[in-house]
């Protein structure tokens, strides 16, 4: 079903996106959190 096949491409890109945000963010306040010590 290409129907299904795109949600599951759009979730997983979406799951990705967010991961690497939460990754980026999680980095950033470790920085900010040691230059502020």
């Amino acid at each position: 079903n290409v129907d299904s096949f795109t949600v599951d491409e759009a979730a997983l890109s979406t799951f990705d996106q967010g991961r690497r945000g939460a990754l980026t963010y999680l980095l950033t306040a470790r920085e900010n959190q040691e230059k502020y010590q």
